[in-house]
């Protein structure tokens, strides 16, 4: 079991070793379901968020429900300032860069988190168009290619063509926050396939880390019978902690580690990411 968590840990880590796109204290964690989300508390062009979420192995947010939208608007407004990230173009408003953008062909809206020119379509048109296979979308009264509007915005306050929590295109050169989504273990290389299976079994067990970032102690709560060890790694892949004697609320001294990325993994599940400041 440990020789399958060191395994795991490396093949998540390696995204983030050499992704010096972002301060590390710019960066918000989010879980929703299995999918994890990093809320980037930095202004950039979308295809300097798109390349930076590549980067770190994930990819600019892909939103597919009216829950996933609205769980991510309400972790978003709770953690940012709306007047931090604002494109002029989108009626004065504030907006967080999403995956979606047109750029390849007007009005052919697609999800291409990673800017590979490669996505699913989801809008086709402007504010009079429609969705594709009925896909999910969250237009205000828009899209309306205004100036050339190609990258795809979700809203945090309202704007004169549509509310909080809806999307509008505004122009990729703005410089805005952005969210980065990771989803799909399964699609990571793996070192060996027989490993991959046992790794990737999900759980239906509620874990919670926090505070993150963390400075000096770190909570790990869980509503499980079946926790059999606790291990955190650094971004190198290399023990920090272990623990096979668990609680449901458990409470680690991290004060005197080093600064930087570490992850938590319990049971061989997918590994929880935090920040230690």
């Amino acid at each position: 079991m440990k020789y399958l968590s060191t395994i795991f840990i490396i093949l998540f880590s390696i995204n983030f070793i050499n992704a010096q796109c972002v301060d590390e204290n710019t960066v918000i964690n989010y879980n929703i379901g299995d999918d994890a989300y990093e809320i980037v508390k930095e202004n950039v062009n979308w295809e300097t968020a798109a390349a930076c979420a590549a980067e770190r192995g994930g990819y600019l947010a892909e939103i597919n429900s009216q829950e996933e939208n609205d769980s991510l608007f309400n972790f978003i407004i709770a953690n940012v300032f709306p007047n931090a990230t604002i494109a002029p173009d989108g009626g004065g408003g504030s907006y967080i860069w999403i995956g979606g953008n047109d750029i390849a062909e007007e009005g052919v809206w697609i999800w291409d988190g990673d800017n590979n020119g490669i996505g699913n379509q989801f809008w086709q048109g402007t504010t009079s168009g429609y969705a594709v296979n009925d896909l999910y979308n969250n237009w205000g009264n828009e899209p309306d290619n205004f100036s050339q509007q190609h990258g795809l915005g979700l809203a945090l306050s309202d704007w004169p063509l549509g509310v909080a929590s809806q999307w509008n295109d505004v122009d990729i050169g703005n410089n805005l926050f952005y969210v980065i989504e990771y989803s799909d273990t399964s699609t990571v290389e793996p070192m060996d396939t027989t490993m991959t299976t046992s790794i990737n079994e999900s759980s239906s067990d509620r874990i919670n880390v926090f505070p993150n970032p963390a400075k000096e102690v770190l909570n790990i709560s869980f509503n499980s019978n079946v926790i059999d060890q606790v291990e955190v790694f650094n971004i190198n892949g290399q023990v920090q902690y272990f623990n096979t004697s668990l609680n449901a609320r458990n409470k680690i001294n991290i004060a005197n580690w080093e600064a930087g990325v570490y992850f938590v993994l319990i049971n061989n599940e997918k590994p929880l990411r935090f920040v230690k400041e």
